[in-house]
This record gives C-alpha cells, sequence and structure tokens, in this order.
C-alpha cells in the first residue's frame, strides 16, 4: 500500500509505503533492506520513485 502524507517539516506532500517485513527471516529482511539502499542509489531519476528513509 502507498499512503499520501503532508511532511510538516518540509511543508509538503508526500507518498510513502509501509512494506510488512512480519515474519521474514533475516535473509529476507536484508533482502529488503539490500532494495531499498539499490533504490536510494539511483538518485533523482524522473522515472523512479526516490528512497528518502528507511527503517
Amino acid at each position: 500500500r502507498v499512503y499520501l502524507a503532508h511532511d510538516t517539516r518540509l511543508d509538503r506532500d508526500v507518498a510513502f509505503a509501509l512494506i510488512k517485513t512480519e515474519g521474514l527471516d533475516a535473509a529476507g529482511l536484508a533482502r529488503v533492506r539490500r532494495e531499498a539502499q539499490a533504490m536510494g542509489r539511483l538518485g533523482d531519476h524522473p522515472n523512479v520513485v526516490t528512497v528518502h528513509d528507511i527503517g
């Protein structure tokens, strides 16, 4: 699911996704983290969602 919210510190609308990690083993959690890190390294490409935070 993706949600629309308002970032009050930056005064802008943002979209965020909650990734359910319940039931994932250590390898699954590591995969989710690696995927988020890879997305974060893609930078500011107009056709790719920007990752600002994980955790």
